[in-house]
């Protein structure tokens, strides 16, 4: 596409009109030909035969599917990234807590030996709220890895867990176990 010839001999520039009729207004409404017509001041004839043309329906939706796909990627690694941070976060939290729970312990069992430390003493109060920390730390590294941050016994009783694997993977899986000699767990294959 280039700079061509419109109506009554008026020049044209068909890339900057499949451009803005690529191009989503504020409320991400994509312009129809009549649209590309007024903003250039072309016919809509003139518009419809550059957009027959040139496959601008057709080149419109593929680049809209590709841009859907590329902000699907960016989205999934962000909450990869995030997750990742939040996880280490979690663990970090968990160890120092851990940490001040041993110190604690050590105090304690110091006291009743008659041992002072200089400057630090046994305290249940510290010992509480260090124990909520953990119990957080502990519930968020849960929730990212999916797994559930309350336990009764009947979650532990539970020894079947759903799997979201894609059909390809199935798939694959199947045939490995075909070409082992197992048989498929669900269908006696």
């Amino acid at each position: 596409m280039a700079r061509t010839r419109g109506q009554r001999g008026k020049n044209v520039n068909v890339d900057a009109m499949f451009i803005f009729y690529c191009t989503p207004d504020e409320e991400m409404r994509l312009p129809a030909y009549s649209d590309v017509a007024k903003q250039f001041g072309v016919s809509v004839r003139v518009v419809e035969k550059y957009g027959s043309k040139f496959d601008w329906g057709k080149k419109r939706d593929a680049f809209g599917k590709e841009q859907i796909k590329k902000a699907e990627e960016t989205l999934l690694e962000q909450i990869e990234k995030a997750s990742t941070r939040h996880l280490e976060n979690y663990v970090e939290m968990e160890a120092l807590g851990m940490d001040v729970l041993r110190e604690q312990k050590a105090l304690f069992h110091g006291a009743n030996l008659g041992e002072k430390k200089k400057g630090r003493k046994f305290s249940p109060w510290v010992i509480g709220e260090v124990t909520t920390v953990v119990k957080r730390a502990m519930n968020g590294q849960r929730v990212i890895l999916g797994l559930p941050t309350e336990v009764s016994k009947a979650d532990i009783n539970q020894t079947n867990r759903d799997l979201n694997l894609p059909p390809d993977q199935i798939e694959e899986m199947d045939n490995f176990l075909q070409s082992n000699g197992n048989k498929h767990p669900n269908t006696n294959k």
